[in-house]
């Protein structure tokens, strides 16, 4: 096991050699090849950045990065023959933007360090492209501590709770690894030409741990379940960086992506310190959304704050809430805490989104005439909802590519042959967001017996705002009961909603 610690170790020094050994000109880095670059005047006219996708056939790429009062936000750059720019007033400050190239529908990331006077080039070829294996070159001024940050990212922290390692080994040997590689490759990677070097070398560092913490926190919140909130304190303790944990309300933190995901999108942190208190209080709130908005407004501060409570809002209003009773229930705890917002861009966009919200949902409620649809099942045959009057209906929407969709297929079946007899329970399966071979691959491979429709244009898609699975119960006279109805995994909650619609009318 040494040995082959040692030889990977002696390969990413090696890759770290080579990367830093590229020809300069006038002490600063560059590429070979240029002329594609050249003729867009880059020498005249030099952007932040200017990059070369070679065989990218598409015409934008997103970026996300902070604006200059440190707010999160995403632009469309346009792409002309495979070339893009990133113009100097995109980039108020040294910060790490996010760039997604989307290929096939996949979004594949590259990490950019850019600052206000870099010059940087980047080409790399999309054909070439093998998961996180990106060969990317950079040149120009900043390229040095790009190429130190590329070759990071080539290592990736995700610890994977399936595999056969227990996470201490994991971490312990994730920890080595790249503190190790960190420390070669910053003994290699250095550029005098470049004030922001000594800044982004602390934000890789910064980089790193927040990615440990992220691990550290998802592993230390299952622990809660078992031992007692000051010995799992101590763990954490003992296994993070104090130096860079010590201040997570710090502004600065919003420079770097790995903090964004621990407080904004794993929510880690703040689901690690909400399970921690309840466990110390001996409390478990009836309203989890409000007492989570409660906590964000206890535990960070400032731009910190903003940021999470704009992420959080807009996960929850967005994907989590599916019925109009659901969002006014939300939106009573939002309000106070989002007039409490100092980014004036961050209430901007959640109050669209709640406007929005609304008048979608409110065309749709508990107690309509469930909308009609025409749909064809697997064999080719027509079935309309009208089919189904005078019987309790649960549709199922769902998609061959959702992995939660397919694991309620076993709670499906026990549920189909309990009332597969009972000639006033219909039970319906509607493909969404499918494709037809998709589609009828699955069927093929989880062979369920119920009714199964496909919605390849939408015809359906008034019954969900967002996420997938949903199940919708509607009644014998063709009204909805529940548009956010129990999945059949939790039988005992469903079973119960459909005997009370049976009992009806008898």
């Amino acid at each position: 096991m040494i040995i082959k610690k040692t030889i990977l170790l002696s390969l990413m020094l090696f890759v770290c050699l080579v990367i830093n050994a590229e020809p300069k000109e006038n002490g600063k880095p560059f590429l070979k090849n240029v002329t594609r670059l050249k003729s867009l005047n880059y020498l005249n006219d030099p952007a932040v950045l200017t990059a070369d996708l070679i065989n990218f056939k598409g015409t934008s790429v997103l970026m996300i990065h902070n604006n200059k009062r440190n707010e999160e936000i995403t632009d469309t750059l346009s792409v002309n023959n495979g070339i893009f720019t990133v113009s100097t007033g995109l980039i108020p400050g040294p910060q790490i933007v996010v760039l997604y190239i989307i290929i096939n529908g996949r979004f594949n990331e590259i990490k950019a360090m850019l600052a206000p006077g870099y010059q940087l080039l980047l080409k790399t070829d999309v054909n070439k492209w093998a998961g996180r294996n990106m060969e990317i070159d950079w040149g120009g001024q900043g390229s040095v501590i790009n190429n130190l940050y590329t070759e990071i990212n080539k290592h990736p922290q995700y610890y994977d709770p399936t595999g056969k390692v227990t996470f201490d080994n994991w971490y312990r040997s994730s920890k080595i690894t790249t503190d190790s590689l960190l420390i070669k490759c910053t003994t290699l990677y250095n550029d005098a030409h470049d004030p922001n070097y000594a800044y982004f070398k602390n934000l890789i560092y910064a980089d790193i741990n927040f990615n440990r913490l992220d691990a550290l926190l998802g592993h230390a919140y299952q622990l809660l379940d078992t031992e007692s909130p000051t010995e799992v304190d101590k763990y954490i303790t003992t296994n993070s960086d104090s130096t860079v944990t010590k201040d997570m309300s710090n502004s600065g933190n919003m420079a770097s992506p790995a903090f964004k995901t621990l407080v904004g999108f794993s929510y880690w942190y703040l689901y690690y310190n909400f399970k921690h208190d309840n466990k110390v209080n001996g409390v478990a709130p009836n309203d989890k959304y409000g007492s989570l908005l409660k906590k964000i407004h206890a535990i960070f501060k400032g731009d910190v704050r903003d940021y999470v409570f704009y992420r959080f809002m807009n996960l929850y209003l967005d994907a989590v809430i599916n019925t109009y009773e659901e969002f006014k229930a939300a939106t009573k705890n939002t309000m106070p805490y989002l007039d409490n917002i100092n980014s004036k861009l961050y209430r901007e966009k959640l109050t669209s989104l709640i406007n929005n919200k609304e008048y979608e949902l409110s065309k749709y409620k508990t107690g309509d005439t469930a909308q009609a649809f025409s749909l064809i099942d697997n064999k080719g045959k027509t079935h309309t909802l009208a089919d189904f009057k005078g019987k309790v209906v649960l549709i199922d929407f769902w998609a061959s590519s959702c992995a939660p969709c397919r694991e309620e297929t076993p709670y499906l079946n026990k549920l189909y042959k309990k009332y597969k007899i009972d000639s006033h329970v219909q039970l319906v399966s509607i493909a969404v967001r499918d494709s037809k071979d998709a589609w009828q691959h699955a069927l093929h491979q989880d062979k369920p017996e119920w009714l199964q429709l496909f919605d390849g244009d939408g015809k359906t898609s008034h019954y969900f705002t967002n996420a997938i699975p949903k199940f919708v119960l509607i009644d014998k006279a063709g009204l909805i009961v529940n548009l956010d109805a129990p999945a059949p995994s939790d039988a005992d909650k469903l079973e119960t909603l459909i005997k009370t619609q049976l009992e009806k009318d008898k």
